[in-house]
């Protein structure tokens, strides 16, 4: 079986080629509003430190209404973790990174990661978008936010699926996870690999989100 493989660590991104960034990386320890950011986080979590996310990553959301950062108190494996915190949610948050598929094109692909959440109120879920060349006039190839079987209240580690298939046509692999309204989920280990067509597909019911 061939695999393409990106995982996510505190300080590094394995495998694919990494797609070019398309909003600027917000670290949470720059500046004053984002200290007291950090400040609230480390109140909630105790003893959490906050750090920026792994090489290849960003968060997006409003910054009044949560904080995305890497986790150095719930760790998995010895090691820190992505997560999404909400502060005053109205929209929702989002972990994003991008991929080319060179090598997936024509194929049946499955993003994997594990999460944890605690008192999410709303929903959580991962993500995945294939995007054409110019997604801005061309329509999306694929999605999936797992909002058919969205991830609620508190739960210890589990790993999520999604699978999708990739045409031709495909530019860029965008992905990653989400949290709409209150709560905190954690993200570690994404990880993306082709797998055989007789694997199900999860894309049977999906809710566009208004951006990402």
């Amino acid at each position: 079986m061939i695999r393409i493989v990106f995982v996510a660590t505190f300080l590094t991104l394995f495998g694919c080629e990494s797609g070019t960034k398309t909003d600027t990386q917000k670290d949470p320890v720059q500046n004053d509003t984002e200290k007291d950011e950090e400040n609230d986080v480390a109140k909630a979590n105790k003893k959490s430190v906050v750090f920026p996310l792994p090489d290849g990553f960003v968060g997006r959301g409003n910054p009044d209404e949560y904080v995305v950062y890497s986790d150095s108190v719930e760790r998995r494996d010895g090691r820190n973790v992505s997560t999404i915190r909400s502060i005053k949610p109205v929209n929702f948050a989002t972990i994003i990174s991008s991929i080319k598929p060179k090598k997936c094109i024509g194929k049946r692909i499955s993003y994997t990661a594990w999460v944890k959440a605690r008192d999410v109120t709303g929903w959580a879920g991962l993500w995945l978008r294939i995007d054409p060349k110019d997604p801005y006039s061309e329509e999306c190839l694929g999605f999936d936010n797992m909002s058919g079987r969205p991830i609620h209240g508190t739960s210890d580690w589990a790993i999520y699926e999604i699978v999708l298939d990739v045409p031709e046509g495909a530019d860029q692999l965008v992905y990653g996870a989400l949290l709409d309204g209150d709560g905190q989920v954690w993200v570690d280990s994404m990880e993306i690999k082709i797998v055989d067509k007789k694997t199900p597909l999860t894309d049977r019911q999906r809710r566009l989100p208004k951006i990402l």
